[in-house]
């Protein structure tokens, strides 16, 4: 009987365990991690991705964690694209890391807006694409 009873009690906990992310941690708790994420990932910056991608550095805090890239020009020529064909191509595979790659969870779970943010090398916006969990069905 006491097994049964602490089994019944324990259920709502089991339910609840992936809810305590939204709640375990302050907003300045949030923004500290952030931050403290940003400056890890900046001592890598600026870092060659490929042929034609570095990224440039990492801006978190205040809800946001923003990836600075550049493109190198020569990358639309050689892959016979568009720089808005680029960013539609990239949309839709950034959404699909973002929705499905477990080690983003905890961005989706605390509602921070993920951004990556893509210029060109003469310093020209391309685009930005911003994701956060609603854009997750």
């Amino acid at each position: 009987m006491k097994k049964l009873l602490l089994i019944l009690l324990c259920l709502p906990m089991i339910g609840f365990s992936q809810s305590w992310k939204d709640y375990t941690y302050t907003q300045k708790e949030k923004n500290e991690t952030l931050v403290n994420m940003m400056n890890e990932m900046n001592k890598t910056c600026p870092q060659v991705i490929d042929k034609y991608t570095t990224l440039i550095n990492i801006y978190g805090g205040n809800g946001i964690f923003r990836h600075n890239y550049q493109i190198d020009n020569s990358y639309f020529n050689t892959m016979g694209i568009t720089k808005k064909d680029f960013m539609e191509l990239q949309n839709e595979i950034l959404k699909n890391k973002f929705c499905s790659d477990p080690s983003i969870e905890m961005m989706k779970a605390w509602g921070i807006n993920v951004i990556w943010k893509y210029y060109d090398d003469s310093g020209i916006v391309i685009g930005e694409i911003t994701l956060n969990r609603k854009d997750c069905n």
